[in-house]
C-alpha cells in the first residue's frame, strides 16, 4: 500500500511513541490475482514474501508483529486509514475495508532465550476464514538474516 508508511510503522519513525506501539507494529499490503492459485499455494507465497521483506534485525526488538494483506481495490485515503488503524485499533485492521481483508499474518514472541515465535495465519474468502494455521518457529525460519 505505502512502503514509506510501513517503514515508519516498523521502525517507529515520525510517530508519537505515546500513540503507536514500538513493540507490536502492523504492516499493510495489497494483493492481486488472489484466486489464481490454491489457498495453500497462496499461503506459501505470502510466507515467502514475508521472509524476503523482513529480517531478524527487524523482529528482534519486537514482541508482536502483524502483516495485513488486502485485496487490490481503490483505497481513497489508505495512508490516513492505515495510520489511524495502526494508532487506534488493537489489531490494526482497516475496519472500513474489512470486506477487502485477504489475509492476516501475526507473530507473537514466546518467552525464553531461543527466539521462538508463534505464527498465526488466516486467509479469507469473502470475509470468512478459508485457511487457518498456527505454528511455532525459530526466528531464522521466519525471516531472512
Amino acid at each position: 500500500m505505502d512502503q514509506e508508511l510501513n517503514q515508519w510503522l516498523l521502525r517507529g519513525e515520525h510517530l508519537d511513541s505515546r500513540l503507536f506501539s514500538q513493540t507490536a507494529p502492523v504492516q499493510y499490503y495489497q494483493v492481486a490475482n488472489w484466486d489464481a492459485q490454491s489457498p495453500q499455494a497462496t499461503q506459501a507465497a505470502l510466507d515467502a514474501y514475508i521472509c524476503r521483506c523482513y529480517t531478524q534485525t527487524d523482529l528482534l526488538p519486537l514482541q508482536e508483529f502483524s502483516v495485513l494483506f488486502y485485496h487490490k481495490k481503490p483505497f481513497v485515503n489508505y495512508r490516513t486509514e492505515a495510520y489511524e488503524a495502526a494508532r487506534d485499533s488493537e489489531n490494526g485492521l482497516l475496519d472500513v475495508h474489512r470486506d477487502a481483508l485477504a489475509a492476516q499474518f501475526r507473530l507473537l514472541k514466546l518467552p525464553g532465550p531461543a527466539q521462538r515465535w508463534q505464527r498465526r495465519r488466516v486467509l479469507y474468502n469473502e470475509q470468512m476464514p478459508q485457511l487457518q494455521a498456527t505454528d511455532t518457529l525459530r526466528i531464522e525460519e521466519l525471516v531472512g538474516k
